[in-house]
């Protein structure tokens, strides 16, 4: 028995001896960078491979360990980073835009331009770094890493039948509102009451169109933003939007992307293209047949052609304000991150695009990665996929400036429109069983009165968020 013991002891104090050489041998000044994120399933393991080889490759170049792991969600993430104390906080957190907000009022979050050259940002997406600035011209406090457009759906196949029978109409006719307002009054008589497009969210469309008739509703300058309501410009969202959803042009069901091109005959559907993944194989023609679907997307409507711009929501993270040694590091990381082969599937795996331009006109590896990812799953996706990558790199991207309440700010004035319009056909719909005619009820429906109720809500809206700023 003692000399059992004997031997567990020599064993103790051999693995001690050895780790004791081990640590010893290993650099004394090396730095740690702390990532919280909260990355979870297939994009957790690629974003560990990816931490995996910078610590092999110019992290141990520049004696830095990257320590990166889940920690909880966003939006625990989010009440930490202005709760708790600052040495208790990471280097680097996954957070909302609005919780970076907070934190850039009180300094707890520091900007990339002090610590990445112009020539490093000036090759990422312009629009993805401005989505991440709280002020005009100011620095980027919540750096991109991977983000989505808004584009339009275009089931080609049902947009092909019903051009046999109206020739005058091409797909450049969707490149602008007005041209599918016009494309979609002769499709609701060709289809015997279909609805031509559909728009998932309400407050984005508020917000870009505003943005194309160079009013935005959130206007930002080198002091902060101020919220701006331009009756011109709100009139003609209100007579597309409105008017085109009470004469049943523009859907109102409130249906997925893949229900309403599947099986309610809709030609063109404005959304996210995280929407691609529930995108059906087929669609049922007009005669109930099913047919494959042929999908293309196309650029984000705009109101003049000479003005394009696509809208985007970008996914950032924060480095968090510790020493400048630190700071500096973390970004070093971050834009070595974004530059990487494997942020491509990074990605891909959670559904959005990479935010440099190295990456994003990089054709060779797009296939290479769409066909081993991104196919795997889904054929439309990968089409989709390809195309959103071509226009973010060539086009104009934009998302409106963040403030804290911005978020809700949007959600509040989208829903304003989404009641209106509900309101309108419920009104319509009493005056058709009084026994008015369709067209009589929406044209009793369909005046200044029901505009003017709109403003007066928004007013209301625009009143209570400019108080807090």
């Amino acid at each position: 028995m003692k000399r059992k013991v004997m031997v567990q002891c020599i064993g103790v104090l051999l693995v001690g001896f050895l780790c004791f050489q081990f640590v010893s041998c290993m650099p004394k000044d090396r730095t740690q960078i702390r990532f919280w994120h909260s990355y979870t399933g297939a994009q957790a393991e690629v974003f560990t491979k990816m931490v995996a080889e910078y610590n092999r490759t110019q992290g141990k170049d520049r004696g830095v360990t990257v320590l990166a792991y889940y920690k909880a969600p966003v939006e625990e993430l989010s009440r930490n980073l202005t709760k708790v104390s600052l040495d208790k906080l990471p280097n680097i957190m996954q957070v909302s835009d609005e919780a970076a907000c907070l934190a850039y009022l009180s300094g707890r979050i520091v900007g990339a331009e002090d610590y990445l050259s112009d020539e490093a940002l000036s090759k990422y997406v312009f629009g993805f770094l401005e989505s991440g600035r709280f002020t005009l011209g100011g620095d980027t406090y919540i750096f991109p890493v991977q983000s989505t457009l808004d584009v339009l759906y275009l089931n080609a196949g049902l947009f092909d039948e019903f051009r046999k029978e109206n020739s005058q109409f091409h797909v450049g006719d969707l490149r602008t509102w007005d041209g599918i307002y016009e494309v979609a009054k002769d499709y609701y008589t060709w289809s015997e009451g279909h609805s031509f497009i559909a728009i998932e969210n309400f407050g984005d469309y508020l917000m870009i169109v505003s943005k194309q008739h160079a009013s935005s509703i959130i206007q930002s300058s080198g002091k902060g933003v101020r919220i701006v309501l331009n009756y011109e410009t709100l009139e003609d969202i209100w007579q597309f939007a409105y008017g085109g959803a009470l004469r049943g042009y523009v859907s109102t069901s409130g249906n997925s992307l893949n229900r309403q091109m599947e099986q309610e005959q809709v030609v063109c559907y404005v959304a996210s293209t995280e929407s691609a993944r529930w995108v059906s194989d087929t669609y049922q023609t007009l005669e109930g047949e099913n047919k494959p679907l042929s999908l293309q997307i196309r650029q984000y409507p705009s109101v003049t052609t000479s003005y394009v711009v696509v809208p985007h929501h970008t996914s950032g993270v924060v480095v968090v304000n510790q020493d400048s040694t630190l700071n500096a590091e973390a970004y070093s990381f971050l834009d070595w991150m974004n530059q990487h082969e494997l942020a491509y599937q990074f990605c891909t795996e959670g559904k959005s695009l990479p935010v440099h331009q190295d990456l994003l006109q990089n054709t060779q590896l797009q296939m290479k990665v769409s066909d081993t990812n991104v196919r795997s799953t889904s054929t439309v996706a990968a089409s989709v996929y390809a195309e959103a990558c071509s226009q973010a790199a060539f086009l104009n991207t934009y998302h409106s400036t963040v403030f804290y309440g911005s978020e809700s700010f949007i959600a509040e004035v989208g829903d304003s429109l989404q009641r209106a319009i509900q309101d309108g056909l419920l009104q319509v719909s009493e005056l058709m069983r009084e026994g008015y005619t369709q067209e009589d009820a929406i044209s009793m429906t369909d005046t200044e009165d029901a505009f003017q109720r709109w403003i007066d809500t928004l007013e209301s809206i625009q009143l209570r968020y400019s108080a807090a700023h």
